[in-house]
C-alpha cells in the first residue's frame, strides 16, 4: 500500500477550527491536543498550527494563573463580519456624500468661470 499522505495547513486549521466550535468549550493545551489527534492532526503540529489560529483572530487565548486557555465560539464570526458589513456601509455612506459634495462644488466653479 502506498504510504498515506499528510493534511495540507488549510485542512488542519480547519479541522482544529472544527474542535472548537463542535463542542463551544473552552480548552487547555492537552485537550486540544488529544482532540486534534482524533480528528488526523499530528501532536507535532497542533502548536504551529492553534498559533496560526490565533495570529489570524480565529481562536482566542487567554493566560489565566500558569494555565493557557483557548477557545472560539462559531457566532464570534458572523458578528465580526455583521460588524465590518456596517463599518464599510458607514464609510461608503460618507464618500458618497463626500463625492456629491465634490460634485457640486465643481459644478458651481464651472458656472462661475465658463471659459475655463
Amino acid at each position: 500500500m502506498p504510504p498515506k499522505k499528510g493534511l495540507s495547513a488549510a485542512d488542519k486549521r480547519d479541522r482544529m477550527l472544527e474542535i472548537f466550535h463542535e463542542s463551544a468549550d473552552v480548552f487547555v493545551i492537552k485537550d486540544v491536543e488529544k482532540l486534534s489527534i482524533k480528528k488526523g492532526i499530528i501532536a507535532q503540529a497542533v502548536k504551529d498550527v492553534l498559533q496560526t489560529l490565533i495570529d489570524d483572530d480565529l481562536v482566542h487565548c487567554e493566560k489565566i494563573g500558569i494555565s493557557n486557555y483557548y477557545w472560539a465560539f462559531p457566532s464570534e464570526a458572523s458578528v465580526k463580519l455583521e460588524t465590518e458589513v456596517r463599518k464599510q456601509e458607514g464609510d461608503l455612506a460618507a464618500l458618497q456624500r463626500r463625492r456629491a459634495e465634490v460634485e457640486a462644488a465643481l459644478a458651481q466653479h464651472k458656472a462661475a468661470n465658463p471659459n475655463t
